[in-house]
């Protein structure tokens, strides 16, 4: 079937005007806190747009990302001078890329094989297959739509070339390839998609007129792909040389090759089943590691063979067939997990072009597996259309899930159910948003399910810094260290918790040990040189008091600047026994006396949160003694008794307290939970009614009632 102009324009506007309307709505999205950060959010040179300097480090450099793609990062910094901050510009940018190669793919296939219908059906699967959402809604994947775009010139440039015998179509075709991997080192398997195209539809595999036999014939094919192949070699040595030192293909060492095999024949599979029914999808699939399923392994190497032979069998009469197929297994190769790169066991984005050629099939195919009528055409268009039409609404409605961090995470976590890697995603988005307690059970959840998930452990301790709990962050930390001893960044977190603590030699050693690991780690140089320059200034200042004191051992303030040295310095030990002596000297200096009782509750605190419960006891009691009408020592000796399970005598402290302060509702609520903790319902009530007495919006005494039963409204 030939289309006239007129229906060439139809199908141009219907395919752009499809696309659009499902990928439009990213307009208004943000940048997600999954490599979005790396490439551009937290990527300062990015946002200084078309700089000399840039352009250069673009070409020269594959940092930060371990990729080299220098074309993505000038489209980037276009963006910055077009749209400045705001990422729904860089989205949309995704969305006319992707545009661009749903046209092109179009007009390319029409080139080869003249069947305008067929053409316009993978061009249409291909515009609005769930699938492909993640490279076009996902603002890092713009690597993906670049290199395909180019891709798709170069063997539109190749056909010309054949077709026309023009050597400028060669270069052309060449160039494109070059283009096209400098965007993404995808599509290294191009010289083998343009034998295939040799074979079906260029047909130049067929005997030649000149009686040259088949297999001369064949090698003459290869031979002039050799400028193809070589260069197919320079960039496979060039992302394996910019990945590996990045980092990212330690996993492939750590997996033995039997089970990057066998998870590539399930994952072959997996993604033929996803492409036929494309629901369930998420950022990230777990990599199972060497739990793989072998049945199911079985069953997909089974399926697989299946159609090779089939397209085997049918390569005569059926090529395109053979090629689709063939294009399909071929160009998923760089992606498909034999070289691992990362954590996940596959990705959506990685089916972006192999998906062509099981597209290809099918339109091809379809015709020919329905009954031999005049109706023929008519119901493959029908289903193509049914088809088309479903997909549009799955990918409108998995788009709608790439709004924020929030929605994407969110919705993998529901597809794919224990996946540490989300969880911990998503507390970094809740930790910029200071919902830390949040991020806690997300980040307890991602430890859970990988113990040995050492960013987990590292975020765990930040959130729990952020609420305070040094003792949890400290033991956070240290885990973090502890399944992975290498690990820079734990080291210079540990050295940020010391240094709030004061303890600064401790956070001296974390912050060397950081260096030593990780020499270009510019947050520990920086707080090391820090913390030396002050502690070199406390130690000068400390030498000073304690000379002083020496000197005059019966001078009350002597003992205070000597007791306020070593506590800037980081003895709260030693400066609580010198604030001591200082009292004795001068027991009705107000100073010296609240600076003690501060010591004591600072002491008492340091030894609650290392879990030293009778030691913070011990400190508490010796500031009620100081102070006994000081109402946070006796809160705090509350809190520690109801936390060791001494509830009794922490109902006495608390019923101390609201006998001076009564009017305290948030100490009276923790009396009534308390209470509530130890079944004495009536009391707990009388206080919880006090507290709406005097405060009837406090809503958790209201809450507290519910729980009980006795609702107060």
């Amino acid at each position: 079937m030939k289309f006239s102009t007129r229906q060439h324009t139809v199908v141009i506007i219907t395919l752009a005007a499809l696309t659009l309307a499902v990928f439009g709505q990213v307009h208004d999205f943000e940048l997600i806190h999954l490599d979005d950060n790396l490439y551009l959010t937290d990527n300062p040179w990015i946002w200084d747009g078309l700089t000399g300097e840039n352009i250069h480090r673009v070409f020269t450099s594959a940092k930060p990302a371990a990729l080299w793609q220098p074309l993505v990062w000038l489209s980037y910094m276009v963006d910055v001078e077009l749209f400045g901050k705001n990422a729904g510009g860089f989205h949309l940018t995704n969305v006319a890329w992707h545009v661009a190669n749903v046209l092109l793919l179009y007009f390319v296939l029409l080139g080869f094989t003249n069947e305008p219908l067929k053409a316009a059906v993978v061009a249409a699967l291909f515009a609005i297959h769930p699938l492909h959402v993640e490279s076009v809604a996902w603002v890092t994947e713009r690597k993906d739509v670049m290199s395909t775009f180019f891709g798709l010139l170069s063997i539109e440039c190749y056909r010309r070339w054949v077709q026309q015998a023009g050597k400028i179509w060669f270069a052309l075709a060449w160039l494109g390839m070059l283009l096209s991997l400098m965007s993404k080192q995808m599509l290294v398997t191009l010289p083998f998609v343009l034998l295939l195209l040799d074979y079906w539809p260029l047909r130049r595999f067929e005997q030649p007129a000149d009686d040259t036999n088949a297999e001369t014939n064949v090698r003459s094919l290869i031979i002039e792909k050799l400028p193809f192949f070589a260069m197919t070699l320079v960039f496979c040595i060039i992302a394996f040389s910019a990945q590996s030192g990045g980092g990212a293909v330690n996993d492939a060492q750590r997996l033995p090759i039997t089970y990057r095999l066998l998870n590539a024949v399930l994952v072959y599979g997996i993604y033929i089943w996803k492409t036929l029914w494309p629901v369930g999808l998420g950022i990230f699939y777990p990599h199972p590691t060497t739990n793989i399923s072998i049945a199911a392994t079985a069953v997909s190497g089974c399926v697989l063979i299946a159609i090779t032979l089939v397209a085997w069998r049918w390569r005569t009469r059926r090529p395109e067939l053979l090629v689709g197929w063939l294009w399909y297994l071929g160009t998923a190769v760089p992606v498909i997990g034999i070289v691992q790169v990362g954590a996940q066991q596959m990705a959506d984005r990685f089916t972006y072009v192999p998906s062509i050629g099981l597209f290809i099939a099918f339109a091809w195919m379809l015709p020919m597996s329905l009954a031999d009528n005049k109706a023929r055409v008519r119901t493959s268009e029908a289903i193509s259309l049914a088809i088309v039409g479903l997909f549009s609404i799955l990918s409108f409605r998995q788009t709608s899930h790439w709004q924020d961090s929030h929605t994407i995470f969110n919705h993998t976590i529901e597809v794919t159910g224990d996946n540490a890697m989300m969880h911990v995603c998503l507390s970094v988005p809740l930790q910029n948003e200071k919902r830390h307690e949040e991020a806690i059970v997300h980040l307890q959840e991602a430890v859970r399910i990988t113990p040995t998930h050492r960013i987990g452990h590292l975020n765990l301790g930040v959130s729990m810094a952020a609420l305070g709990n040094m003792a949890g962050a400290e033991a956070a930390y240290k885990e973090a260290l502890r399944v992975s001893p290498g690990f820079a960044e734990a080291y210079n977190n540990l050295g940020n918790l010391y240094l709030s603590q004061m303890r600064w030699q401790a956070a001296v050693d974390q912050y060397e040990q950081a260096l030593l690991l990780k020499p270009i780690l510019l947050d520990a140089e920086m707080n090391l040189s820090f913390v030396r320059q002050h502690l070199q200034q406390l130690t000068q200042r400390l030498e000073a008091a304690r000379k002083t004191a020496q000197q005059r051992p019966k001078d009350a303030k002597a003992r205070h600047s000597l007791a306020i040295a070593l506590r800037d310095y980081g003895d709260f030990p030693a400066a609580v026994e010198s604030l001591r002596k200082a009292h004795e000297l001068a027991p009705d200096d107000r100073q010296i006396t609240n600076d003690l009782l501060q010591g004591y509750i600072q002491l008492g605190s340091i030894a609650a949160q290392a879990n030293r419960f009778e030691d913070a006891l011990r400190s508490f009691t010796l500031a009620i003694d100081l102070a006994p009408k000081a109402v946070q020592p006796r809160l705090n000796v509350a809190r520690v008794l109801r936390l060791i399970g001494r509830q009794i005598d922490a109902i006495v402290h608390y019923r101390i307290i609201l006998s001076t302060q009564p009017n305290d509702f948030n100490i009276r609520y923790e009396l009534a939970e308390l209470l509530i903790e130890m079944n004495r319902a009536p009391e707990a009530k009388r206080e919880l009614e006090l507290i709406l007495k005097t405060n009837p919006t406090f809503e958790p005494a209201n809450a507290a009632l519910n729980r009980l039963g006795l609702s107060n409204r």
